[in-house]
């Protein structure tokens, strides 16, 4: 989960990174949802995607990854995490660093790695990605700002321990794709996306991520959440994380529940929460049942269930589950529970994201054992 340091940053980039971070997470919750009179999305007048599979060794038990090269160098592989928005790579990535560029500085708070680097522009080619429909045969290419690295400093953080400082090598190599500015989100800048031939919008799938958001591509049985424009103008996100009921039940009955936002982040494989009456930090004892059931738009989508890990493999689990502090709306100074869920517990599912139309979606990909 990636936050952004404002530091020197002119207030026009502030608005464009769109990267997250815990307080900017946490916006106003409306008082009721209107899910009643929401629709679901049609893709009808789109026709061309492009897919592109995971590299080899990828997959939801370990990481999500693609294989690109950058500026025309050797092939490397970047993860794709949908807790941020925006192209991060260590210096030894790109064939020179232009130092001239914007100075800046990425914040992750699970990790507390502070990310100190210059934004250039780069070519990202994705050596796997292929067109489908009318964009058969096009080169599965983008060229976007990204945010070079040359050095790491650490900070407190959620996950103790996953810091290491000094200056950087190859890593880090991340393809931030959350719900932040469309001109930091490579899957987001697809040339037919910027002429409107493609919808803005992907699905990770089992096998990788297709970009372009077709009714081909999205079948009926998805479920949507409508998303809602930030409540600030100042804010770092495009769209506001979706709406969820959140409940927590510990292995001695002891439960915490509340409505709030959640984020199922493909960058980290732990879990974090931040219910009302839980405990403000500390470790979640493994065996813990969560649930989540976001706010669907007309109360017709999956409950999301899983255990915290007890070293079974017959379900869907969050490593290293910890408590966070709940951290408060800046706009009602109100209490926002809110749950980060690792990448694990996405695997049973397809996973959407509609940037033009604000909208999120699930589709369970596999019968629940």
């Amino acid at each position: 989960m990636l936050s952004p340091k404002r530091g020197n940053t002119p207030s026009c980039l502030r608005r464009l990174v769109g990267l997250f971070s815990l307080c900017a997470l946490l916006v106003a919750l409306p008082a009721s949802q209107a899910t009643a009179q929401q629709t679901i999305p049609s893709y009808r007048e789109y026709d061309g995607s492009f897919f592109l599979p995971f590299g080899p060794r990828s997959g939801f038990e370990s990481e999500l990854t693609v294989r690109v090269r950058i500026n025309g160098g050797p092939i490397t592989r970047l993860q794709l995490d949908t807790g941020s928005t925006g192209v991060v790579l260590g210096q030894e990535l790109v064939r020179s660093v232009d130092k001239s560029g914007q100075p800046d500085e990425f914040v992750y708070s699970s990790s507390g790695q502070v990310h100190h680097g210059y934004w250039n522009d780069v070519r990202i080619e994705f050596i796997d990605g292929h067109g489908l429909g009318p964009m058969r045969g096009m080169a599965s290419v983008v060229t976007i700002p990204a945010l070079i690295v040359t050095n790491i400093t650490c900070r407190p953080a959620i996950f103790p321990n996953a810091c290491h400082a000094g200056p950087v090598k190859k890593r880090p190599a991340m393809l931030g794709i959350g719900l932040g500015s469309i001109a930091r989100n490579a899957l987001l800048n697809f040339a037919p996306m910027n002429n409107g031939q493609m919808r803005r919008g992907f699905i990770i799938e089992p096998r990788g991520v297709r970009v372009g958001l077709t009714a081909t591509d999205v079948p009926p049985g998805f479920s949507f959440v409508k998303l809602e424009q930030p409540a600030h103008p100042d804010a770092w996100r495009l769209w506001t994380l979706p709406t969820s009921d959140i409940r927590v039940t510990l292995a001695d009955g002891t439960h915490y529940e509340g409505r709030g936002r959640t984020l199922m982040d493909t960058g980290i494989g732990g879990m974090f929460l931040a219910l009302p009456g839980a405990p403000t930090s500390g470790l979640i004892e493994p065996g813990a049942a969560v649930s989540v059931t976001p706010a669907w738009i007309g109360g017709r989508g999956p409950q999301m269930s899983f255990r915290l890990d007890d070293g079974r493999r017959d379900t869907p689990s969050a490593r290293a589950a910890r408590w966070v502090k709940m951290g408060k709306d800046p706009g009602t100074s109100h209490p926002i529970p809110f749950v980060n869920t690792g990448l694990h517990p996405l695997a049973p599912y397809r996973y959407l994201y509609d940037a033009d139309g604000g909208y999120w979606g699930l589709m369970a990909e596999q019968p629940r054992r």
